[in-house]
C-alpha cells in the first residue's frame, strides 16, 4: 500500500489565472485514486504528507520551509512516493531539480510528475528530467522578462510596483501611493532626528525603546534606518528597476556553490523614473540635506576617527551574531552584541567587552603563535582552514566528473536519435541545452586551473611574508592599527567568543590556512 506525499506550490501571478494550491492538491488526489484502480493497490495520500507553498514566486527552493519539511519526512521514511502537477511546480531552476531529484531518490523515494509523465521508478535515466527543467527554467525566465518589462511600463506612468513603502498605502483604482497618516508621521521623524545629528543606530535605538515596529512588525535596524532615508519615494518620485537579482559564487574559492544576490545600480538610463508621481512625505531639501550629511559621515573614519581591528565581521558573540563596537560617554570603546541591542529584545545576554583589553589580549596571543611557529619551522600546523589549493584541486576533480557526465548524455542523446526514438527536432533542442551544459563547465574548468596554478606559485611565500610582516609588526609598543587590521585580516577568518567569566574570556581563532 504506497504512502503518497503531494508537493503543490502557485506563484502569484498563477493565482491570478485562476490556478491555485488547492486545485493541485485535488487533482493530484484524483491521479492517486486513478492509479489505485489501476494497479489494485490503494495509494493513500494522508493531509500531513500534503506540502503546499502558497504565493512564493521565487526560483529558490532553499526559501521554501515546506520543501525542506518533506526532504526530513523523507529520510524519515514517512512516505514511499511524492507526486507533483509539474515539474515548473516543483522546481524551476534546473540545478535545484536535478539536486532536488538526486535527495530523494537516495532517501528510496519514487517522483512522479504529472504533466511531463515523467517517472522515477520508470524513467532511470536523469537527462529526461533534466531537459524538463530546463524547460521549466526558461519558461521562468520568460515570465520574469514579461513582468519586469511590464514593472517598467506601470513605473514609468507613475503607479507602484512592489511592496508598499513605509509611510504610504496604495490606492487600489490609481494604483499609485498615498500617504498613511497613521505612519507617515514616522518617516517625518526619522528624517528630523537624523538631521539634528542623531545617527541610524540611535535612531532605530529610540524607535525600539518605544515599542514602535516596522510595517510588517519588525523591530527596527540602523540598515533599516539608511534605507528609508536615502529612498526618493518619500519625495514623490517612483523608481523602478534599482535592484536585479543574479547568480553569483557563494564565496570565491568555491565556484560550483553558487546563490542569488542583489546587484544595485544608480545609472539612471536603465532605471524607470518618474518624479512627482505621489505625494510627498518629505521635502526635497531635507531630503538633500540628509542625504549629504550620509556622505559627509562616510568620510569619516569611524566615531572619534577610530580604528577597532576586531570589527566588521572578524570577532563574533557566543550567540553567532557579530560583535559591534559603541563608545560611552567616558570616551572608552566596547565591543557589544549586535543582538543585544538592534533588535530591541534583548536576546542575548552576552555582556559589553572593552575594545582595547580585548584586542591587546587577542593580538598578544597570535603574536606568541606566530613567533614560537616561525622559531620552530612549523608555521603551518596551526592554521586551521584548508588551503585554498587544495580546494580548487577538489574543485576540479568535481568540474571533471561532471564534465563526464555531460559528454555520456550527449553520447546517450545521439544514439536515441540515431535509432528514431527521438525527433530532429527534439535532438536539436535537447543537444543545444547538453552543449551549453558541457562549454560552461569547460570554461570553469581552464579558470579554475588558471587559478590553481597562479595560487601554487604564490600561496606558501605569500604566508610566510605575512606572518613575518604582522610578526614585526607586533614587535612595536604601539602598532599602526590600519595595517595591523589588514594584515590580521590576511590570517584570520573569524573569532568566536565560546564562554565568559567575570575574570577571563574563553576565544576560538579560525585561521585563513592550512597545511
Amino acid at each position: 500500500m504506497p504512502i503518497c506525499a503531494i508537493y503543490a506550490r502557485v506563484s502569484d501571478e498563477m493565482q491570478t489565472k485562476g490556478e491555485s494550491v488547492d486545485h493541485q492538491i485535488s487533482f493530484m488526489r484524483e491521479f492517486a485514486r486513478r492509479r489505485s484502480e489501476e494497479s489494485g493497490e490503494n495509494w493513500l495520500t494522508p493531509d500531513d504528507l500534503v506540502y503546499r507553498d502558497d504565493g512564493i514566486t521565487g526560483t529558490s527552493m532553499l526559501k521554501r520551509p515546506n520543501v525542506l519539511q518533506m526532504i526530513e519526512d523523507a529520510k524519515c521514511k514517512r512516505f514511499d512516493i511524492v507526486l507533483f502537477k509539474g515539474i515548473s511546480r516543483f522546481a524551476r531552476n534546473t540545478v535545484d531539480a536535478l539536486l532536488m531529484l538526486q535527495t530523494l531518490k537516495i532517501c528510496g523515494v519514487r517522483i512522479i510528475s504529472f504533466e511531463e509523465n515523467f517517472d522515477s521508478q520508470r524513467d532511470h535515466t536523469e537527462l529526461i528530467f533534466t531537459m524538463h527543467s530546463a524547460v521549466a527554467q526558461y519558461e521562468s525566465e520568460k515570465t520574469g522578462i514579461r513582468v519586469r518589462i511590464g514593472n517598467f511600463e506601470k513605473a514609468r506612468s507613475g503607479k507602484w510596483c512592489g511592496a508598499v513603502p513605509e509611510g504610504y498605502a496604495l490606492d487600489p483604482d490609481t494604483k499609485r501611493l498615498i500617504p498613511d497618516p497613521s505612519r507617515s508621521w514616522l518617516i517625518q521623524f526619522i528624517f528630523s532626528e537624523y538631521l539634528k545629528g542623531k545617527g541610524f543606530w540611535t535612531i532605530a535605538s529610540e524607535l525600539n525603546r518605544q515599542g514602535i515596529l516596522t510595517k510588517r512588525g519588525a523591530h527596527y535596524t540602523a540598515k533599516r534606518i539608511r534605507e528609508i532615508i536615502t529612498n526618493r519615494v518619500y519625495v514623490g518620485d517612483v523608481i523602478y528597476g534599482r535592484r536585479e537579482q543574479k547568480l553569483a559564487f557563494a564565496h570565491e574559492q568555491d565556484l560550483l556553490t553558487r546563490k542569488r544576490r542583489t546587484v544595485v545600480t544608480d545609472n539612471e538610463a536603465n532605471l524607470a523614473i518618474c518624479t512627482n508621481a505621489h505625494t510627498a512625505i518629505v521635502s526635497k531639501e531635507n531630503f538633500q540635506r540628509a542625504n549629504s550629511l550620509i556622505a559627509e559621515r562616510r568620510t569619516k573614519q569611524g566615531r572619534r576617527g577610530r580604528e577597532h581591528i576586531l570589527s566588521k565581521g572578524i570577532l563574533h558573540c557566543a550567540c553567532g551574531a557579530r560583535m559591534r563596537v559603541k563608545v560611552n560617554h567616558r570616551d572608552v570603546a566596547y565591543y557589544y552584541c549586535s543582538h543585544r541591542t538592534l533588535p530591541g529584545a534583548g536576546k542575548c545576554k552576552q555582556k559589553s567587552i572593552r575594545a582595547e583589553w580585548l584586542e591587546q589580549s587577542v593580538l598578544q596571543h597570535i603574536r606568541t603563535e606566530i613567533m614560537d611557529r616561525l622559531q620552530a619551522g612549523t608555521y603551518r600546523s596551526f592554521l586551521q582552514i584548508k588551503n585554498p589549493v587544495q580546494i580548487l584541486e577538489q574543485q576540479l576533480q568535481t568540474i571533471q566528473t561532471q564534465l563526464e557526465r555531460e559528454k555520456q548524455k550527449a553520447t546517450l542523446l545521439l544514439e536515441r536519435w540515431m535509432e528514431e526514438k527521438i525527433s530532429e527536432d527534439q535532438f536539436a533542442q535537447m543537444n543545444q541545452i547538453v552543449t551549453g551544459q558541457i562549454q560552461g563547465l569547460h570554461q570553469t574548468y581552464v579558470g579554475t586551473q588558471r587559478k590553481l596554478r597562479s595560487l601554487k606559485d604564490s600561496s606558501d611565500e605569500r604566508l610566510q611574508d605575512v606572518l613575518h610582516t604582522f610578526e614585526q609588526l607586533l614587535r612595536n609598543s604601539t602598532p599602526d592599527k590600519a595595517q595591523t587590521r589588514e594584515l590580521l585580516r590576511n590570517l584570520v577568518h573569524s573569532i568566536h567568543i565560546l564562554e565568559r567569566s567575570e575574570t577571563t574570556i574563553k576565544l576560538s581563532i579560525f585561521y585563513r590556512f592550512k597545511n
